[in-house]
């Protein structure tokens, strides 16, 4: 569970994350416009129908519904925004000085929505 080459594999993807993108038009659609929109629409359906369900193991699934379902889909909106700042922001001599802050922005709103999903599980 605990072995070296996860955490490794751990830490490199953080790595990449932390910098900029390729700048390759294919990622660029496949990380920053098409990914991004996927899990955002996924979020912006949790919000407006305040019912989420997020997949386990084996099968299992926790169904979500209210504050827990809205503060979930707060968070996969934040992913989204996220990628697209990565992969599209970054590579965008325009948009390159407002990465950092728009990276700063969805990774709070991120951490702020599980942080909330997780207190209303808690509290249930």
């Amino acid at each position: 569970m605990f072995n070296r080459s996860a955490r490794k594999a751990d830490v490199d993807l953080a790595d990449s994350l932390s910098g900029t993108a390729s700048g390759s038009t294919f990622s660029r659609i496949a990380g920053g416009v098409v990914t991004a929109i996927v899990l955002s629409l996924f979020g912006l359906r949790a919000c407006i129908t305040r019912n989420a369900m997020l997949p386990g193991s084996r099968g299992a699934k926790l169904e979500l519904s209210g504050p827990a379902a809205v503060s979930l889909g707060v968070a996969l909106v934040a992913a989204g925004f996220f990628l697209h700042v990565h992969f599209v922001w970054t590579t965008s001599e325009r948009l390159y000085r407002w990465a950092d802050v728009g990276k700063g922005v969805s990774l709070a709103a991120f951490i702020g929505g599980l942080g909330c999903m997780g207190w209303q599980i808690a509290m249930g």
